[in-house]
């Protein structure tokens, strides 16, 4: 069970909640269990050097000097997190959805702040779910502002928060860092999911009148969805899943419809973005001015090879500069905001720049050898034997039955941190993880064998046992 998705089924989670959570495992005196780990992780992330003024004022401060204020108020505007250090005020404001996204509330926190604090040395961290061209015009209306002696960072929920959690879990396998306590890790195994769901809640189902349990939401096609002109529409990985189908299965596959005004469902589509969408795949034309969508590392590549001289960007945390930092592994896991049209900042790379990065990381014949999972089967199903080169994203279950057949060949999965993290993970978190499967060699250590992944899987999942 994961409590944050429960809360979040039907209505949106309060984004308040998660910067008190926030809050509660930086603070070193709280009972989790941690310290100072997370915040001084988190510091480290901002700050991007350990050797940094702001970290070693952090450091040399004892946890009960380090105070922490929730919903700070300062002239003109209230802040969702301040930490307190040495000559430091450390804040961060918290988004988790894009629409709550205020016009130059960060220029009002930050005039605030300098007004309350004229002698402190003021940090003010944008702590949003991605990159998005909101998240980034609000952000660079701070940048222009900021004074030298201060300084100010944006951060997201999918890759910082996540990536320190990753971090945790994988010192803790490694006996890096102290043994996390039970109610913690789930704390912590529970955060990470929802982040990656999107702060989500669960689908929910009802049992009708003869006992068959079935989805809540009709079914609709193409064509009757054209027809409609307001609600949400279910899609198996959501803009990612529908990217990867092709004309004839859009054209006569039924689609979960909700025609309420609010969603709160992981791989439900806005009918609008739905309907551009699957014209697009349907007639091949471009993509409108202002699209934006997320999408995984393969989809998106794949999208700049159809929309050619199209003006599309990527939103990547770094620019540039962060995707050439990145390891393949690290780049096939990834999924990014899209958008068309004009360039928001420079934490938007091109389209053309963006392939041309992918083919240097993968080569230019493993990028024309990615290739559409279609027609998936369910949980358990067969998918037969790969062709030497097939690069593609399963889903746990799949990869299972994948490589427990007689003549799967030569299979490799790559997962952050490999055999290490993957025996480190709980059945829970396994079951909602998907990975890259690749024939042939071995990319590198990260990515371990099939025969291997069976029997770590089976001994997760002993009930699911294939004879």
């Amino acid at each position: 069970m994961n409590i944050f998705k429960v809360l979040a089924s039907r209505k949106k989670f309060p984004e308040e909640m998660t910067s008190v959570l926030w809050g509660w495992l930086m603070h070193p005196e709280m009972e989790h269990g941690l310290g100072r780990l997370f915040l001084e992780r988190f510091v480290k992330e901002v700050a991007e050097h350990d050797d940094s003024d702001v970290v070693q004022q952090l450091l040399a401060t004892p946890d009960d000097e380090i105070k922490c204020v929730l919903e700070e108020s300062v002239p003109n505007a209230l802040i969702d997190i301040v930490y307190f250090f040495g000559e430091y005020v450390f804040a961060i404001e918290n988004k988790i959805y894009d629409g709550s996204i205020e016009e130059k509330q960060l220029q009002r926190e930050y005039y605030g702040l300098r007004r309350k604090y004229p002698d402190k040395k003021i940090i003010l961290v944008y702590l949003v779910p991605d990159i998005s061209p909101m998240a980034s015009i609000e952000y660079d209306g701070l940048v222009n502002i900021i004074e030298q002696s201060h300084a100010c960072a944006l951060t997201t929920w999918s890759d910082t928060i996540c990536d320190i959690i990753s971090g945790i879990f994988r010192d803790e396998a490694t006996r890096t860092i102290r043994p996390i306590p039970e109610q913690t890790k789930l704390i912590l195994e529970s955060l990470q999911t929802f982040v990656k769901d999107g702060f989500y809640g669960y689908d929910f189902i009802y049992k009708d009148g003869r006992n068959n349990t079935r989805s809540a939401f009709p079914r609709s096609t193409y064509a009757e969805l054209k027809t409609k002109t307001q609600g949400f529409v279910g899609v198996a990985l959501g803009a990612a899943g529908l990217m990867k189908m092709s004309k004839d299965e859009i054209l006569s596959k039924g689609f979960q419809y909700d025609d309420s005004l609010e969603c709160n469902r992981q791989y439900w589509l806005p009918l609008k973005e739905f309907i551009t969408l699957a014209e697009q795949r349907i007639s091949g034309e471009r993509l409108p001015t202002g699209f934006r969508q997320r999408l995984d590392s393969a989809s998106i590549y794949e999208m700049v090879c159809q929309q050619n001289n199209r003006q599309i960007y990527i939103g990547i945390q770094g620019g540039e500069r962060g995707l050439l930092a990145m390891g393949q592994h690290e780049v096939n896991i990834k999924s990014w905001q899209v958008t068309t049209g004009k360039q928001p900042n420079s934490q938007w790379i091109s389209g053309e720049r963006y392939k041309q990065i992918y083919k240097q990381k993968f080569g230019n014949e493993i990028a024309q050898q990615i290739k559409k999972v279609e027609d998936r089967p369910k949980s358990h199903g067969s998918l037969g034997s790969l062709s030497e080169g097939y690069l593609g994203k399963l889903d746990s279950a799949q990869i299972y039955s994948m490589v427990s057949q007689p003549n799967c060949g030569r299979v490799y999965i790559g997962i952050k941190s490999g055999e290490k993290a993957l025996m480190a993970m709980e059945r829970q978190e396994i079951d909602k993880k998907s990975w890259q499967v690749t024939t042939g060699e071995q990319p590198n250590s990260q990515w371990i064998t099939g025969a291997r992944y069976k029997q770590i899987y089976e001994n997760k999942f002993p009930e699911r046992k294939q004879s």
